[in-house]
């Protein structure tokens, strides 16, 4: 789904100022008049420990690592969607936390602050310069869109052909071992991805729908 962006305004949003812990998307700040703004937050926010993406002890025990190769979003997508058909299938509530854990990254509990779906939250913040060829030129807002992701810093250095076109608004925070820029330059991190994207769209109505089942049955 795509909607029109209004030629004469100013998309950006300030980011939230800190991350939540508590599995609540980031709330957003008032537009701020500037296109870009720097963050305030501590760089050691580039490797924190959330469950779902690295080892964690606090409330699960531990789990696997899911690594920031190109197109890290996918794997993460794809962690939430293991967890909940497992969840779906037999009933064990024991990887719930991961489930959601995984999808609070995807929509903005990271150290960016940043939801992953272009449009979602729509009054939160989010990428406003994919890399997308159709967003740039026709001015257009790919709704729904999921990204890249971040990728490790060491996989960013050694590419071929990316040039950011803008000062990096996340440099605070870009400092450890993953990236993420908003940026049309970036094609590792900032381009929309179509499977991860059906994946989502998936994975979002089935727990929609799974729901609606519940309240039924009430």
């Amino acid at each position: 789904m795509v909607s029109p962006r209004s030629p004469g305004s100013s998309p950006r949003r300030s980011p939230s100022p800190r991350i939540s812990t508590g599995g609540a998307i980031p709330s957003s700040r008032p537009r701020s008049l500037a296109r870009r703004s720097r963050h305030s937050r501590s760089e050691s926010g580039a490797t924190s420990r959330i469950p779902g993406t690295t080892t964690d002890t606090t409330n699960s025990g531990g789990m696997e690592r899911i690594p920031f190769i190109w197109c890290s979003n996918n794997l993460m997508v794809s962690f939430a969607t293991q967890a909940y058909l497992y969840r779906r299938m037999s009933g064990d509530e024991r990887f719930r936390v991961h489930e959601q854990a995984a999808l609070d990254w995807l929509f903005g509990v990271n150290p960016w602050g940043v939801s992953m779906v272009i449009g979602l939250p729509h009054d939160g913040l989010f990428a406003r310069d994919p890399h997308s060829v159709v967003a740039k030129q026709l001015r257009v807002e790919l709704t729904g869109g999921l990204l890249d992701g971040p990728v490790y810093t060491s996989i960013y250095r050694n590419l071929l052909g990316i040039r950011l076109q803008e000062a990096d608004e996340y440099a605070a925070f870009n400092t450890g071992f993953i990236v993420y820029h908003d940026d049309f330059g970036d094609y590792s991190t900032n381009e929309p991805i179509m499977d991860g994207t059906a994946n989502l769209t998936y994975l979002l109505a089935a727990m929609s729908g799974m729901r609606r089942s519940s309240a039924r049955g009430r």
